[in-house]
């Protein structure tokens, strides 16, 4: 796991991401770069691993390598722990793996970057998908207040009547 301790002190406010790849040396690089940015970064080396991660923690958003020793990418993010809002699945990818990176952005995946990439391309995917998980956590939040306030006028006619 890996984290910086200015981090622990405000760790709800501060995204958590998953950097899921086989590849140790991608997989602390991602990380790092991410922790540099004021994120928390999570490490996973195979698809199993990652699963059971992001049931035991919530995860912002998750960066799946498409090739993984125990498992494919687009199975890692099928099987990961639905979330409200949904956690952002980000694949990473090279070129010649191209079709199947096509394949899990048409299975779900929000977003896919292709590696080698530069490192400011990768921090804009990463923070678009956290504007839009949190787009996402807006229009749920409200959904319940709309949902509670209508409720409460039903229930206060029920009572009137």
């Amino acid at each position: 796991m890996t984290s910086n301790l200015k981090e622990t002190k405000n760790i709800k406010e501060t995204p958590r991401i998953l950097v899921i790849d086989a590849d140790d040396t991608v997989r602390k690089s991602i990380a790092a770069m991410l922790i540099a940015e004021g994120y928390f970064a999570d490490t996973a080396g195979t698809g199993k691993e990652a699963v059971k991660k992001t049931f035991e923690t919530f995860y912002n958003l998750a960066l799946i390598n498409i090739r993984l020793q125990d498992m494919g990418g687009t199975d890692v993010m099928n099987q990961m722990k639905e979330t409200v809002p949904p956690m952002i699945k980000v694949i990473i990818a090279s070129n010649a793996s191209l079709p199947k990176a096509v394949d899990a952005v048409n299975n779900g995946a929000d977003a896919c970057v292709l590696i080698p990439t530069d490192p400011e391309k990768l921090l804009n995917v990463v923070k678009k998908g956290l504007k839009k998980q949190e787009d996402a956590k807006k229009f749920s939040q409200q959904r319940v207040v709309d949902f509670i306030e209508t409720r409460v006028r039903e229930l206060s006619s029920t009572t009137n009547r």
